[in-house]
Protein backbone atom coordinates (compact mmCIF):
# COMPACT_ATOMS: atom_id res chain seq x y z
CA UNK A 1 0.00 0.00 0.00
CA UNK A 2 2.79 2.40 0.89
CA UNK A 3 4.38 1.79 -2.51
CA UNK A 4 1.07 2.63 -4.22
CA UNK A 5 0.79 5.94 -2.38
CA UNK A 6 4.42 6.82 -3.11
CA UNK A 7 3.81 5.98 -6.77
CA UNK A 8 0.80 8.33 -6.85
CA UNK A 9 2.73 11.11 -5.13
CA UNK A 10 5.45 10.87 -7.80
CA UNK A 11 3.03 10.48 -10.71
CA UNK A 12 0.53 13.16 -9.65
CA UNK A 13 3.17 15.43 -8.08
CA UNK A 14 1.24 15.88 -4.84
CA UNK A 15 2.43 15.76 -1.26
CA UNK A 16 -0.12 13.88 0.78
CA UNK A 17 1.88 14.32 3.98
CA UNK A 18 1.33 18.09 4.04
CA UNK A 19 -2.46 17.83 3.97
CA UNK A 20 -5.09 17.59 6.68
CA UNK A 21 -7.51 14.70 6.63
CA UNK A 22 -11.26 15.22 6.88
CA UNK A 23 -11.38 13.54 10.32
CA UNK A 24 -8.64 15.89 11.58
CA UNK A 25 -10.64 18.89 10.41
CA UNK A 26 -13.90 17.54 11.89
CA UNK A 27 -12.15 16.83 15.19
CA UNK A 28 -10.86 20.41 15.27
CA UNK A 29 -14.39 21.85 15.18
CA UNK A 30 -15.32 23.00 18.65
CA UNK A 31 -18.80 22.40 19.92
CA UNK A 32 -21.18 24.89 18.38
CA UNK A 33 -21.77 26.65 21.69
CA UNK A 34 -25.47 26.01 21.36
CA UNK A 35 -25.65 27.53 17.89
CA UNK A 36 -28.08 25.83 15.56
CA UNK A 37 -26.66 27.22 12.33
CA UNK A 38 -23.40 25.27 12.02
CA UNK A 39 -23.25 23.23 8.80
CA UNK A 40 -20.26 21.18 7.63
CA UNK A 41 -20.06 20.17 3.96
CA UNK A 42 -17.87 17.24 2.91
CA UNK A 43 -16.95 16.24 -0.63
CA UNK A 44 -14.66 13.23 -0.68
CA UNK A 45 -15.07 11.34 -3.94
CA UNK A 46 -13.02 12.72 -6.83
CA UNK A 47 -9.73 13.06 -4.99
CA UNK A 48 -9.73 9.37 -4.14
CA UNK A 49 -10.45 7.94 -7.60
CA UNK A 50 -6.81 6.96 -8.22
CA UNK A 51 -6.55 5.03 -4.95
CA UNK A 52 -7.51 1.38 -4.41
CA UNK A 53 -11.10 0.88 -3.19
CA UNK A 54 -9.83 -0.42 0.17
CA UNK A 55 -8.15 2.94 0.84
CA UNK A 56 -11.32 4.85 -0.09
CA UNK A 57 -13.53 2.70 2.15
CA UNK A 58 -11.06 3.01 5.04
CA UNK A 59 -11.16 6.80 4.62
CA UNK A 60 -14.97 6.76 4.57
CA UNK A 61 -15.04 4.77 7.80
CA UNK A 62 -12.65 7.26 9.41
CA UNK A 63 -14.88 10.14 8.27
CA UNK A 64 -17.92 8.32 9.65
CA UNK A 65 -16.26 7.95 13.07
CA UNK A 66 -15.26 11.64 13.04
CA UNK A 67 -18.85 12.65 12.22
CA UNK A 68 -20.10 10.53 15.12
CA UNK A 69 -17.58 12.24 17.46
CA UNK A 70 -18.67 15.65 16.15
CA UNK A 71 -22.34 14.76 16.67
CA UNK A 72 -21.67 13.66 20.25
CA UNK A 73 -19.71 16.85 20.94
CA UNK A 74 -22.03 19.19 19.07
CA UNK A 75 -25.41 17.59 18.29
CA UNK A 76 -26.77 20.78 16.73
CA UNK A 77 -24.06 20.75 14.03
CA UNK A 78 -25.41 19.52 10.70
CA UNK A 79 -23.36 17.58 8.14
CA UNK A 80 -23.84 17.50 4.37
CA UNK A 81 -22.03 14.95 2.24
CA UNK A 82 -21.76 15.75 -1.45
CA UNK A 83 -21.72 12.40 -3.17
CA UNK A 84 -19.57 11.58 -6.18
CA UNK A 85 -20.33 13.19 -9.52
CA UNK A 86 -19.47 11.83 -12.93
CA UNK A 87 -16.66 13.35 -14.98
CA UNK A 88 -15.09 13.50 -18.39
CA UNK A 89 -12.42 10.92 -18.97
CA UNK A 90 -9.42 12.28 -20.85
CA UNK A 91 -7.11 9.46 -19.91
CA UNK A 92 -7.03 5.78 -20.82
CA UNK A 93 -6.49 4.92 -17.14
CA UNK A 94 -9.48 2.94 -15.90
CA UNK A 95 -9.05 4.25 -12.34
CA UNK A 96 -10.42 7.64 -13.42
CA UNK A 97 -13.50 6.18 -15.12
CA UNK A 98 -17.09 6.76 -14.08
CA UNK A 99 -17.32 3.06 -13.22
CA UNK A 100 -14.91 3.63 -10.32
CA UNK A 101 -16.73 6.84 -9.46
CA UNK A 102 -20.05 5.04 -9.35
CA UNK A 103 -18.59 2.37 -7.06
CA UNK A 104 -17.34 5.17 -4.78
CA UNK A 105 -20.78 6.76 -4.90
CA UNK A 106 -22.38 3.48 -3.77
CA UNK A 107 -19.76 3.05 -1.03
CA UNK A 108 -20.51 6.53 0.34
CA UNK A 109 -24.23 5.81 0.38
CA UNK A 110 -23.65 2.55 2.26
CA UNK A 111 -21.23 3.96 4.84
CA UNK A 112 -23.41 6.99 5.69
CA UNK A 113 -26.89 5.50 5.13
CA UNK A 114 -27.92 5.18 8.79
CA UNK A 115 -26.52 8.51 9.93
CA UNK A 116 -28.22 11.84 10.36
CA UNK A 117 -26.40 13.48 7.49
CA UNK A 118 -27.75 15.04 4.32
CA UNK A 119 -26.61 13.28 1.16
CA UNK A 120 -26.52 15.46 -1.95
CA UNK A 121 -26.92 13.26 -5.02
CA UNK A 122 -24.41 14.97 -7.30
CA UNK A 123 -24.26 11.95 -9.60
CA UNK A 124 -27.88 12.23 -10.72
CA UNK A 125 -27.61 16.02 -10.96
CA UNK A 126 -24.61 15.92 -13.28
CA UNK A 127 -26.16 13.17 -15.43
CA UNK A 128 -29.47 15.06 -15.65
CA UNK A 129 -27.64 18.27 -16.61
CA UNK A 130 -25.59 16.38 -19.22
CA UNK A 131 -22.52 17.81 -17.51
CA UNK A 132 -19.52 15.52 -17.53
CA UNK A 133 -16.90 17.93 -16.21
CA UNK A 134 -14.70 17.10 -13.26
CA UNK A 135 -15.84 20.42 -11.75
CA UNK A 136 -19.55 20.81 -12.63
CA UNK A 137 -20.86 24.07 -14.04
CA UNK A 138 -22.57 26.85 -12.06
CA UNK A 139 -26.07 25.48 -12.66
CA UNK A 140 -25.20 22.07 -11.19
CA UNK A 141 -23.34 23.61 -8.24
CA UNK A 142 -26.26 25.96 -7.58
CA UNK A 143 -28.66 22.98 -7.56
CA UNK A 144 -26.35 21.03 -5.26
CA UNK A 145 -26.30 23.96 -2.85
CA UNK A 146 -30.08 24.36 -3.00
CA UNK A 147 -30.59 20.67 -2.20
CA UNK A 148 -28.07 20.82 0.65
CA UNK A 149 -29.74 23.85 2.20
CA UNK A 150 -33.20 22.32 1.78
CA UNK A 151 -32.29 19.74 4.41
CA UNK A 152 -31.82 22.42 7.06
CA UNK A 153 -33.49 25.67 6.01
CA UNK A 154 -37.23 25.50 6.42
CA UNK A 155 -39.59 28.39 5.80
CA UNK A 156 -41.66 29.56 8.75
Amino acid sequence: MRQWIEHLERKLKVNIKGSFTIPEVLDSIADGGGQEDVIVVIGIGQHFRPYPPEVFIRRLRNVRQAILRLSARSPQTRVVIKLENNREVKTPLMIYSDWYGYMQNLAQRKVFEDMEVALVDAWDMTVAANNFALHPNEVVVSNELAVALSFFCHSA
